[in-house]
C-alpha cells in the first residue's frame, strides 16, 4: 500500500482497513514524491474492475471447498460466501485501488522526481 511513483509514501492515511470511518481516506498526494494519487476525475472507475476480479477470486475458492466439503446447499453456501464478502470489503477496496494505480502509474526507478 504504497505510492507507485515512489514506493515510499502511503498510499491510505491510515493503515487498519477495518476502520469503517476511515478506511477509504487518501491523500491527495504521495508526502514523498509528490505523485497525484487523483490524477483525473473518476480516476478510480477502473478500480470496480479490479474488485470485481478480486471478488471473483476469493468466490470461486470458497464455492468449490463448501461444495467439496457439505455438497450443494444454495442457501448455506450463498450465505456463507455473502459474509465473507462482507467482512472482507474493506480489504478488497484497498487493493483494487491499489492494483488500479499501479497499473497506471509508472515507477521511478532512479528516483529523479524525489521532492524532498
Amino acid at each position: 500500500m504504497k505510492c507507485p511513483h515512489c514506493r515510499e509514501g502511503n498510499l491510505f492515511l491510515y493503515k487498519n482497513p477495518f476502520n469503517l470511518k476511515k478506511f477509504d481516506k487518501m491523500p491527495e498526494f504521495c508526502t514523498v514524491c509528490n505523485q497525484s494519487f487523483f490524477p483525473e476525475v473518476g480516476f478510480y472507475y477502473g478500480a470496480m474492475y479490479m474488485s470485481y476480479m478480486l471478488s471473483i477470486a476469493i468466490v470461486v475458492p470458497i464455492f468449490f471447498l463448501w461444495w467439496l466439503i457439505f455438497g450443494f446447499e444454495l442457501i448455506p453456501m450463498l450465505t456463507v460466501i455473502s459474509f465473507t464478502l462482507i467482512i472482507l470489503k474493506p480489504v478488497v477496496y484497498r487493493y483494487s485501488r491499489m492494483l488500479w494505480i499501479y497499473i497506471t502509474v509508472p515507477f521511478d526507478k532512479e528516483g529523479k522526481n524525489k521532492s524532498v
